[in-house]
């Protein structure tokens, strides 16, 4: 039995022990800096001292933040002493509101999407344009939801759970889909397809291969680099392979549905890195 707190976002089994999200699971892997000060600093910096900024570039990788920003400081310290800290401070105040609008946007986005989905009891899938019974989630603080997909998988039509949970209770791993189309194939087995909203203002799609001179993440996934796009595929293939462990689920596709304030929606097909996401799995450890 899983646990999941909604007021703090945790999952806990009936031993009292918390399970690490697949969000948490992939922060592991991304750069540990405050990416937002130092970007305001060097944003501030370049104002003043464009000049010093190219000069740092030239030693440096851009993804090295931190070393090209001690470097500036050391060439114009009473610049920064005076002018910098201050501006790179309004910055990053204006982030943060900024940062706040886009995250109310996407929950109220989020809860629209499902609110109208339980309304009508069924969608239609916009990969394979069939039509799916609507599985509401749990509600409720301390809810338990890990028996719903035990449940889902003994029926024989097309579902699609919302906020669907997967989880390895042994790795202590879980997680909730936003949508899993489950597409039933006959002798109790389904084909699923993965679905996240995100609200993003711009997902980045910049080359996933080490070749390239690009910010990579660490350990086992240092192969990709960390634009958000790239991010939200390694999720996405974590839950695909939660869901197969199951034994009775292949993951035949992972798209996300973007829907940016003030532009149209569109629909992104992911790859589904399974060899990548098992590898992941099979090496966490609390």
């Amino acid at each position: 039995m899983i646990y999941f707190l909604d007021k703090n976002h945790k999952y806990f089994n009936d031993k009292g022990q918390e399970l690490t999200s697949v969000s948490g699971i992939m922060k592991k892997y991304l750069p540990e800096f405050d990416e937002d000060s130092l970007t305001s600093l060097i944003k501030a910096f370049r104002i003043y001292c464009e000049e010093v900024y190219q000069y740092a570039r030239k030693k440096y990788k851009w993804w090295e933040q931190e070393n090209i920003l001690n470097y500036m400081i050391s060439q114009e310290p009473e610049i920064y002493r005076l002018k910098i800290e201050s501006l790179a401070a309004s910055f990053r105040n204006k982030w943060d509101s900024l940062g706040e609008e886009a995250s109310e946007y996407g929950t109220e986005k989020h809860a629209e999407e499902e609110k109208a989905a339980e309304e009508k009891g069924f969608l239609i899938n916009p990969v394979d344009g069939m039509k799916y019974k609507v599985i509401p989630r749990a509600s409720g603080d301390g809810y338990d939801n890990s028996y719903i997909l035990d449940e889902v998988l003994k029926m024989k039509e097309n579902v699609c759970m919302l906020e669907g949970m997967v989880a390895d209770e042994e790795k202590l791993i879980c997680g909730q889909e936003d949508r899993i189309y489950l597409k039933y194939m006959g002798a109790g087995f389904f084909h699923a397809m993965n679905h996240d909203f995100k609200t993003d203002k711009i997902l980045k799609n910049k080359s996933m291969w080490i070749g390239r001179d690009l910010e990579r993440m660490k350990g086992e996934l240092n192969y990709f680099n960390t634009a958000n796009l790239h991010v939200y595929t390694m999720k996405m293939s974590l839950y695909g392979v939660l869901l197969e462990n199951t034994g009775k689920v292949k993951v035949v596709k992972n798209f996300l549905e973007h829907i940016p304030k003030d532009k149209e929606k569109k629909y992104i097909n992911l790859s589904y890195y399974k060899e990548y996401a098992t590898r992941v799995i099979n090496n966490f450890t609390v």
